[in-house]
This record gives C-alpha cells, structure tokens and sequence, in this order.
C-alpha cells in the first residue's frame, strides 16, 4: 500500500463526529478543511489539537484552558494562558501547516479550530493578564473541527492543501459572534492585575503584608537611607503540566499542545 493510500486508511478511521452547529451562531461546524470559512480580517485561527471522543464538549463548552477557573483543581496542573493548548495561526499558516510534518499530541486525532478576534486572542495569551480572565475561549468561535492533518503520520500534498483552501475560500462566513463584553473583561483583567502586582511589590518591598501605617513608617525610614531598596520581578507561580485530560466522561476537557509561536504575544509558548 502506498504512503498515500495508507493514510487515507488512516483518515477514514478517525472517528469524526457526526454534524454539530455552532450553539451561539447556528452555523455548522466542518468536518474536513474545505468546509472551513474563510478567516475574518482581524481574527486569528486558533488551533487545538485534541480527540474526536471531545467534538460534542468543545462544541458545549468552548475550550477551558485554565484549570482553576473550570473548577477543577483536582486535575493536578494549571494552566496559566491559552498558549498552554492552542497555537494562532494566520491563514496562510494554518493552510501550509496542514503540509508539514508537525507532532502529534498524545494521540490526536482531529484539531479543533476557533476563529476570533486577534486582539481578545492576544489577552488569552498572555501569561499574567490571562489569570484574570474566565479562562476559557467561547465556543461562539468554534468553526471546525477536521482531521490532524499535519504530523508525522498524515499530511497534505501542497496540491491537495491548494485544492482544499480554494473550496474553502468560497464558503460563506459564519454570522459575525464576539465574546459578550470581552473588551470591557479585558480592561477589568487589566486593573485586576495591575492591583495586584502593586499590591506584591509592596508585599516584597516591605517583607510581608503590613498596615498602611507601618507601610508609612518604613517608607519614610527608606527614603532617609535607613533600609536598603527593595526590587520584585514578576511572578510565575504556574506548576508544569503533568498530564492531559482524556475523553470527555466531563464537561471542558484538556489536551496538551507543543511548542509553538503566539502571534498576537510575539513569543514562543511552551506547554505548561
């Protein structure tokens, strides 16, 4: 059996799920990537590797990125920001990775793919911003969810890849969907953070919580020489993944990404 054939063989085996449609928009969900819509100008696609047995609660639930606000601290790891899961692509990345050997994780079989705004993208991406946020990435965005093409066991000729992103071109955008308030969320994330590295600079500098009197006194002690200058670094207190959810016995389940570029971070992520 040749190389082609025999992923093709591969293909027909990954168990896709049947059609969904999109919970917030109606719109249907691809199964293969000719039936993707084109990239909305602004928007990022955002890619996450993961099993077909996980279609029915991504399409639920959208894709919960950080433990902690799932409520689901028992899992043993957090994730800090979506670069834990997920890569952003432009389109003509997303398109030419579909023809490179890239790894797959644990197993994947399918990538779900979530089109949104690059700017609210941008604050899931970020490491410290990100803990203010609900963690998770609307499942308004979800606009496929198509075999791994891509990896080491099956990828598209540059002709099939062409082929398919020209179908696809001609699809129809989905009705335009933006996270509720998400740039007004930001904002709030924004002064939440800022509060408290104000508030651990204070912490660091003065060696533990005081009162704002005590606080008073030592400040005037340092401006007079009394106390040497205390500094602080931003904090990371993310533990590393040790493990990925499987299946989807619950609502929100994980899965583990690779190395990759953030886009709209302009920073290399790495799985936590």
């Amino acid at each position: 059996m040749t190389s082609r054939k025999s992923m093709r063989v591969r293909i027909e085996k990954i168990k896709m799920p049947k059609q969904l449609f999109n919970k917030e928009t109606d719109f249907p969900i691809a199964n293969d990537a000719e039936e993707l819509p084109p990239l909305r100008k602004g928007y990022v696609r955002l890619v996450h590797q993961t099993h077909a047995e996980c279609a029915v609660s991504l399409a639920e639930n959208g894709l919960i990125y950080n433990r902690i606000y799932a409520g689901r601290t028992d899992c043993g790891s957090r994730y800090a920001e979506v670069t834990s899961m997920a890569v952003a692509k432009t389109e003509d990345e997303f398109w030419q990775s579909l023809t490179k050997e890239n790894i797959r994780h644990k197993g994947a079989d399918v990538m779900a793919i979530f089109d949104m705004p690059q700017e609210e993208c941008g604050a899931h991406q970020r490491e410290l911003l990100a803990q203010y946020l609900n963690g998770t990435i609307s499942r308004g965005y979800l606009v496929g969810i198509i075999p791994n093409y891509g990896n080491q066991d099956i990828k598209l000729t540059q002709t099939e890849m062409l082929a398919k992103r020209a179908e696809a071109s001609q699809n129809p955008l989905p009705p335009v969907y933006e996270t509720p308030h998400w740039r007004e969320n930001i904002l709030q994330a924004q002064d939440k953070m800022f509060a408290r590295l104000a508030e651990q600079e204070k912490e660091d500098a003065f060696g533990g919580r005081i009162s704002e009197q005590e606080a008073s006194v030592l400040q005037e002690e340092q401006n007079t020489g009394q106390i040497e200058e205390a500094t602080w670094e931003d904090f990371d207190d993310w533990e590393n993944v040790s493990e990925v959810e499987k299946k989807t016995a619950a609502p929100g389940t994980l899965d583990k990404c690779g190395n990759f570029m953030a886009l709209a971070a302009n920073k290399k992520g790495k799985c936590r």
